[in-house]
């Protein structure tokens, strides 16, 4: 590739087909070049291969069928014939190679670049959050100050802080009633293990094997605790943190198993796991566990995770009717080939995105969510599709599907997805009268909240 080799140029001139002989190669700074072999002395015009695709569909009257390539670029293609088949495969294939190469390069030259950029202005938004937002974060949080500094990545050492106070505690959850259900949870597990290991005696009877085998015999919350087994594995396979021993696994496995006994009626669902363990990476245990019962307590998650298929078509309504006016070409696109939205938008939101995007991404979009609230899934959600941009107007339905649910095996330049996101206008305002009008077409009030105290005592009260 270095040396080059010469090939036959496929060109117009004066749109007539004309063949012209080029010297091709590529350059160490992953370039392709390319000259007229008799005009060594003339600068050679060149691509970056970064900005390249190479394929093997050449429309040219003069190309010969199985000896042609193209290497197209934002602003040229350059159309080449091999003298045989076997040096046109190696061209191709090596090239591609370079493409991706390239590619992987410069995203990493983008990524230093912005990192280095971000990095000017942490001190910056550090003084702003600690001198004008946190002393009066009630007052300020829905100012245009906090919600570009929001919008920009909450600095992580303040993560905590605002996390905390973003979500609140309305269900005013103490250490102590932590403590209570941690016990409770505790000792549910030990007895647990008990029938487990008379279960697998070898001199166990039917009725140790039948109980440990069947969960008919279990309490809701009890039953949770061999799902959160089976499920904590699955949980960030690529962090080593809540896994195989990991220096969080026990500490998930707590807060999980605390919250199906302070919530029995609602136990442990698969994807809770996901949230639990956002909030661990940046909370202590208590303080985790306290945000994760406020934030399932919205109605939003509690309507998801109990699988109320009356809000769940509510919340997919809403997300319709901002999918059709925000990007309508692709939304028509979807209907025509029937891709629905409950076959990729309720893993996005009953993880936060935590099972889709990559943790970088995941946790500022999590900065905005609770600052903001729901309006801003919606937005998050249309923004992934607008961040694929026409390609998924050229898929079909297959290939639709296979995009969407393996979102988080792509690289996603965060600040390219961002930049999707901010184009795609769902104010909260807009939002609140979208649902609120579907809400009221099914009937449906925003509930009444219940007195925590009283909550909190008929919960203390089953054990």
């Amino acid at each position: 590739l270095n040396r080059g080799a010469e090939f036959t140029k496929l060109d117009f001139h004066r749109r007539k087909p004309i063949t012209e002989q080029r010297l091709v190669w590529v350059s160490g700074d992953h370039r392709i070049l390319w000259q007229d072999p008799a005009a060594r002395n003339k600068k050679p015009r060149s691509m970056r291969l970064c900005e390249c695709e190479v394929s093997t569909d050449v429309s040219h009257p003069l190309a010969t069928y199985g000896l042609c390539f193209a290497v197209a670029g934002p602003d040229q293609t350059l159309n080449l014939q091999a003298e045989k088949k076997e040096d046109r495969d190696f061209w191709v294939s090596q090239l591609r190679k370079q493409v991706e190469e390239a590619l992987g390069v410069e995203r990493a030259r983008r990524l230093m670049e912005r990192s280095y950029q971000r990095d000017i202005s942490v001190p910056e938004r550090r003084r702003q959050w600690l001198q004008d937002i946190l002393p009066a974060f009630q007052q300020m949080r829905m100012t245009p100050q906090c919600r570009e500094l929001c919008w920009l990545g909450i600095p992580t050492n303040l993560r905590r802080e605002v996390w905390s106070r973003s979500i609140g505690n309305q269900l005013q959850i103490t250490k102590d009633l932590y403590e209570i259900f941690k016990a409770h949870s505790s000792r549910a597990r030990t007895e647990m293990e008990a029938a487990r290991r008379a279960a697998m005696r070898e001199d166990a009877t039917e009725e140790e094997r039948a109980k440990w085998k069947g969960e008919n015999h279990l309490l809701g919350a009890e039953a949770s605790l061999k799902v959160i087994d089976k499920d904590l594995p699955r949980t960030f396979i690529n962090l080593a943190f809540f896994h195989n021993g990991g220096p969080l696994e026990a500490q998930l496995r707590d807060v999980l198993e605390a919250y199906c006994f302070y919530r029995p009626d609602v136990g442990y669902v698969q994807g809770m796991s996901y949230l639990a363990s956002m909030l661990l990476l940046n909370m202590d245990t208590c303080q985790s566990f306290i945000a994760l019962a406020n934030l399932l307590h919205s109605h939003y998650f509690l309507s998801f995770f109990a699988m109320d298929m009356t809000q769940i078509q509510i919340r997919f309504a809403v997300y319709e009717f901002f999918f059709e006016r925000q990007l309508p070409a692709l939304y028509q696109h979807f209907v025509s080939l029937g891709v629905t939205s409950d076959t990729y938008l309720l893993n996005w939101l009953m993880t936060l995105f935590a099972k889709s995007l990559p943790l970088d991404v995941t946790t500022r979009i999590w900065d905005n969510y609770l600052l903001v609230g729901e309006s801003f899934m919606i937005r998050a959600a249309l923004g992934v599709l607008a961040w694929f941009g026409e390609r998924l107007l050229h898929m079909e339905y297959e290939d639709i599907m296979v995009e969407l649910t393996h979102v988080h095996e792509r690289y996603i330049d965060e600040d390219e997805l961002f930049d999707a996101i901010r184009s795609v206008k769902v104010s909260a305002p807009h939002f609140d009268k979208v649902l609120e009008s579907q809400l009221e077409a099914q009937g449906l009030g925003s509930g009444k909240v219940p007195d925590m105290e009283e909550w909190h005592s008929h919960a203390l009260d089953q054990w």
